[in-house]
């Protein structure tokens, strides 16, 4: 059994290397190896000194490994030209709101579209819902009561998150208090 489990984790090594690198990449690391260990091999034989074949060796181990990268590189500049434009919050279609959602508002003052997926992930809109949450949960900021809210309550305290409502007043001050201008709220 131990050597089957050995087996199985060499062959996972050998599945998750090629995930990595690729057939192409390989194929180029694989020569560069073969390249660098043939040259300090030849250059010893011909008496060239040790710190020159060295140095040789590891230059071309080193252009193998950036070579093996190479395909990596192309598929991440074809995802990036490929990937979608952010979008950009058409201000006078939010102008019009009394109140938000606090992943509408973060969203918006992150100067992005509204969208759940971005006020959760990592980055500007999920930095601005979690301080505009902290506003309401420390009683700076007054939420509107809306009838689920009754979800958010523990321990008899309500406790915010994205889907809290707050008034266009309430994002205003916030905005202010911290020099924030954005042209949906004017």
């Amino acid at each position: 059994m131990a050597i089957l489990d050995r087996i199985n984790r060499a062959i996972s090594t050998v599945k998750s290397v090629l995930a990595v690198v690729g057939w192409l990449g390989l194929t180029g690391l694989l020569t560069g190896i073969a390249a660098a260990i043939g040259g300090t091999v030849w250059a010893m034989i011909t008496g060239i000194s040790a710190p020159l074949v060295i140095m040789a060796a590891f230059c071309t181990f080193t252009g193998a490994v950036y070579l093996s990268l190479a395909p990596m590189a192309y598929l991440a500049l074809i995802r990036a030209r490929d990937a979608p434009p952010r979008m950009r919050p058409d201000p006078e279609v939010w102008r019009h709101l009394s109140q938000f959602q606090i992943f509408e508002a973060g969203c918006l003052l992150a100067d992005m579209e509204p969208s759940t997926s971005l006020a959760n992930e990592p980055g500007s809109s999920n930095g601005f819902c979690r301080a505009l949450c902290i506003e309401v949960n420390n009683g700076n900021m007054q939420r509107i009561n809306m009838h689920y809210d009754d979800l958010n309550i523990v321990r008899g305290r309500y406790i915010a998150d994205i889907e809290t409502v707050i008034s266009r007043e309430e994002l205003k001050k916030f905005a202010v208090s911290r020099g924030l201008k954005r042209a949906f709220l004017e």
